[in-house]
């Protein structure tokens, strides 16, 4: 079950280095603060709630909101710029997109 817990960790750090790219200054310290917030969450479920020998679903539904939390941020940058002339085109707007409904269905 530890192999769990290592996943969450890289799929939220991984998630969070692909947004910190793509959004604008002041999100960036947003996705900062929500790695953070995601990091001391997780140590603190370690230690207190759910060791390494269960299921981190703490921990999953924590880093969840975290990555939605970062796709809103990305469609607000994508909306409030208006760079991309076609959205449909934009390799990011589909994977954010595909990734919001795929993690608002599996906590909700």
């Amino acid at each position: 079950m530890f192999l769990f817990h290592i996943y969450s960790y890289i799929e939220v750090f991984g998630l969070a280095w692909i947004f910190y790219d793509l959004v604008k200054n002041w999100m960036k310290r947003a996705i900062v603060i929500l790695v953070l917030i995601y990091l001391i969450f997780s140590l603190i479920n370690i230690s207190s709630w759910e060791s390494l020998v269960e299921f981190n679903s703490n921990q999953r539904y924590v880093g969840g909101v975290a990555i939605i939390a970062m796709t809103l941020l990305y469609f607000n940058t994508l909306f409030v710029d208006a760079k991309i002339q076609r959205i449909e085109e934009d390799h990011y707007f589909w994977f954010s997109s595909i990734l919001l409904i795929y993690t608002a269905g599996t906590l909700f």
